[in-house]
C-alpha cells in the first residue's frame, strides 16, 4: 500500500505538508567540486529542502561517440568526491540525494544511506535499476516526461507489485526548455486522480510562475535546475535559475503556501469577530400592530448597530408565520422576545 505522506530525510512529502522543494544541481557543477560545494551553500541559504546531483557514469550510460558522453565525462564526480559532497551537505542539515544511471553506481552510493532516489525521465523504463532500487526500501521519486501514459501505468503496476511504500511521481516537459503550450500542468490533477501517491512538478520552463500554478494545480514536490551563472553555455545553465532567483521563488512558494491554507472551510477569530457587523438582521418593513402575524412582507434585513440580540436573517423561516406582541416602527429591530 503506498503511503500518501512519506519522510525524505529530514522532511516530509505529500499532501497537507510544506511543499517539497529540490535545488537540483545536476551537472551544473561542469565537475569542479568547489562550484558544487558553493551551489549546496546557496541552496541552504535560500531555503531549499534538498540538493540533488546527476551520478551518471558515462562509462556505463553512453556511447563514447556521443555528445552526452563527452559533457558527462567532463562532469562526472568520483566515489570519493561524492561522498566527500554527500558528507558536506549533511553538515550542512539539507537532504542530499542524486539520479543514479547504473547498478554498479546504485550499488555503491547506496551505502552512504541517502533520503531517497531519483530517476530521470530518461531512465523511467530501466527496469532493472527500477527494481533493484525498489529493494533498498527508500523513498524514491520519478519524473514521467518522455513517457506516455501505458508506461507510466506499466511503472506504477511495478512499484505496486513489489510494495514500495514512498514513491512520488513528479510531472514534466523534457524539453530544455519547456515551450509554454507543452508544459500541461493539468497531468498533475490527472495523475492525483488515477494515482494514490504524492505528485509533484520538475520545471525545465524559462517562467518560475509555472512553478506557482504547479503547486496552485496539487503539486507537493518542485524541482528546478539550479546553477551559479545561467549565462553559462552547455549543461543545464540555460533552463536554471540563479541564487538570487532560486531564493525568490522559494520565497514565493512559501508565500503561497499561506495563501492557500488548508482543503476546508475556516473562518479566523478575526472575520468571525466581523460577522455580526456586516450581516444582515430582520427589521420592521413597515409600522406593524399587535397580533400581527407576520409574513415576509413584513419583514426587511438590513446591517444594524447593535445586534446582541437581533435575529439573524438566516432564521427567517422561524419567524414567518409568527405573532408580535408589540406595535413596530419602520426599521425597529425584531427581537425574540417580541414573538410569540
Amino acid at each position: 500500500m503506498f503511503l500518501k505522506k512519506f519522510k525524505f530525510g529530514n522532511k516530509y512529502i505529500g499532501d497537507n505538508c510544506n511543499i517539497f522543494f529540490i535545488a537540483e544541481i545536476g551537472i551544473n557543477h561542469e565537475g569542479s567540486f568547489n562550484n558544487c560545494v558553493k551551489l549546496i551553500d546557496e541552496a541552504v541559504k535560500a531555503g531549499a529542502d534538498a540538493v540533488k546531483l546527476q551520478t551518471i557514469d558515462p562509462d556505463e550510460n553512453y556511447l563514447t561517440n556521443t555528445s552526452s558522453y563527452k559533457i558527462f565525462k567532463r562532469s562526472f564526480f568520483d566515489k570519493s568526491k561524492t561522498i566527500k559532497l554527500f558528507r558536506y551537505a549533511k553538515s550542512k542539515k539539507i537532504n542530499f540525494f542524486t539520479t543514479i544511471g547504473d547498478l554498479k553506481t546504485l550499488d555503491w552510493f547506496s551505502k552512504l544511506n541517502p533520503p531517497g532516489y531519483k530517476i530521470s525521465s530518461g531512465l523511467f523504463t530501466h527496469f532493472p535499476l527500477l527494481h533493484r532500487i525498489i529493494k533498498y526500501n527508500k523513498p524514491i521519486l520519478l519524473s514521467t516526461g518522455l513517457a506516455n501514459e501505458k508506461e507510466v501505468e506499466q511503472v506504477y503496476g511495478i512499484l505496486k507489485k513489489n510494495k514500495a511504500k514512498k514513491v512520488a511521481f513528479l510531472h514534466c516537459c523534457s524539453m530544455y526548455p519547456s515551450p509554454e503550450e507543452m508544459i500541461n500542468l493539468l497531468t498533475i490533477k490527472f495523475y492525483k486522480e488515477k494515482y494514490c501517491i504524492p505528485i509533484g512538478y520538475s520545471d525545465h520552463s524559462m517562467d518560475y510562475m509555472n512553478i506557482l500554478y504547479a503547486i496552485s494545480a496539487g503539486a507537493c514536490v518542485i524541482e528546478k535546475h539550479f546553477t551559479l551563472d545561467k549565462k553559462k553555455r552547455n549543461f543545464d545553465h540555460h533552463i536554471s535559475c540563479e541564487p538570487k532567483e532560486l531564493s525568490q521563488i522559494i520565497k514565493k512558494i512559501r508565500n503561497l503556501e499561506i495563501v492557500l491554507g488548508e482543503a476546508k472551510k475556516i473562518i479566523s477569530l478575526k472575520e468571525k469577530s466581523k460577522r455580526k457587523l456586516m450581516r444582515r438582521f430582520i427589521v420592521a418593513e413597515r409600522n406593524l400592530k399587535p397580533e400581527k402575524k407576520l409574513s415576509i412582507n413584513d419583514l426587511a434585513f438590513k446591517r444594524i448597530k447593535n445586534s446582541k440580540f437581533a435575529i439573524d436573517a438566516k432564521f427567517t423561516n422561524k419567524v414567518i408565520g409568527k405573532k408580535i406582541k408589540k406595535n413596530f416602527i419602520k426599521d425597529e429591530i425584531l427581537l425574540k422576545k417580541h414573538l410569540k
